[in-house]
């Protein structure tokens, strides 16, 4: 994945509508879970198969390949990115991470977006062993 990012051609690229427009509704947080609030449809509730983290990536789980039909990669981290900076700027609790997980695969990207917890995770922390490349990343800590 690494040299992809190295090799990918930023210049021009700009969000498809529909994905600024995830961006642009901001968050919602519900019973300590953060989620894009365009996303929301109602409390999912925690329940015995999920954490907080666990329902997260459910709810906030974007397949890139849905919105654009190449450059997966690229769209996907400028997609994270906006996240990213749109969390920064509007949320009042500065203490709250937010955590992005890009899988890449050759038909396409999925990412997956929740708050970073003690305790908690989506990923394995030995990211070697998925068969699919994994880029993870966050506001800063």
């Amino acid at each position: 994945m690494m040299k992809k990012i190295i090799n990918a051609d930023w210049k021009d690229l700009s969000l498809p509508e529909e994905l600024q427009l995830w961006v642009d509704c901001g968050f919602i947080i519900v019973d300590g879970c953060v989620f894009l609030a365009g996303l929301f449809k109602g409390n999912p509730g925690i329940n015995n198969h999920f954490d907080k983290t666990g329902i997260e990536c459910f709810v906030n789980s974007f397949h890139i390949d849905d919105y654009v039909s190449e450059r997966y990669l690229d769209y996907s981290c400028l997609f994270c990115n906006k996240i990213l900076s749109q969390w920064e700027c509007n949320n009042d609790n500065k203490a709250e991470y937010l955590n992005v997980i890009i899988s890449l695969d050759d038909f396409g990207s999925v990412i997956k977006i929740h708050m970073k917890r003690e305790g908690e995770n989506w990923l394995n922390s030995n990211l070697d062993k998925y068969e699919d490349a994994i880029l993870e990343t966050s506001t800063p800590l």
